[in-house]
């Protein structure tokens, strides 16, 4: 995981639109940017005029894949002129703890079998949740994909920061409400497969 903080110190009639700008950026970066991990924007207690950005990316790519973007760009057409910044902080790969559970980033491949005929409602229930669920600051991907070979069987490939980043899926409202729809049109339980990747 590559991460990076940075501050800006903005002149007080000009706060609220750098708040409005790195907002958007955070939210539009995190919809569209399968990297951007996390996009916190953070205002100092004793100076408020003090803004910090503190982000997180899979990877050093993906950040330069941020930089190049629209959403960045965007964000720095509305701010290059009032705010003095970025002052870098932290520019740098997160040092995993082997011995932490769950420390690295974790796929998840869940194999759903549907009742005969009710493959394209369970792919329908399962495609409702891409948008929730990539919205969610821990997850880096979710995707189903029904298989050619055969009619009934869907697999559905997530990643997720950590497994603490899953669990919190599990407990969302989007994902209680699809596993109640996917009790009716199921042949079976779903599986789940938990892959830890190795980080380099």
């Amino acid at each position: 995981m590559y991460h990076i903080a940075v501050y800006f110190d903005v002149p007080a009639e000009r706060r609220q639109e750098f708040i409005e700008a790195a907002l958007a950026d955070g939210r539009d970066s995190g919809r569209d940017e399968p990297g951007t991990v996390r996009f916190e924007l953070i205002r100092d207690e004793s100076d408020p005029g003090r803004f910090y950005l503190n982000e997180a990316y899979t990877d050093q790519a993906a950040f330069a894949a941020h930089a190049d973007g629209p959403h960045f760009k965007r964000f720095f057409d509305i701010v290059g002129e009032f705010a003095d910044g970025p002052h870098w902080l932290i520019r740098g790969d997160r040092v995993p703890d082997p011995r932490v559970p769950g420390a690295a980033p974790l796929t998840v491949i869940a194999h759903f079998r549907a009742v005969p005929g009710l493959r394209d409602q369970v792919l329908a229930d399962l495609a409702a949740m891409i948008e929730p669920s990539l919205a969610e600051e821990g997850c880096l991907g979710y995707q189903p994909y029904p298989d050619p070979a055969d009619p009934d069987r869907i697999v559905l490939l997530e990643r997720w920061v950590d497994r603490a980043a899953l669990e919190h899926h599990f407990a969302t409202p989007h994902f209680a409400a699809v596993a109640a729809k996917l009790e009716r049109s199921l042949a079976e339980p779903f599986r789940l497969e938990h892959l830890t990747e190795v980080e380099r």
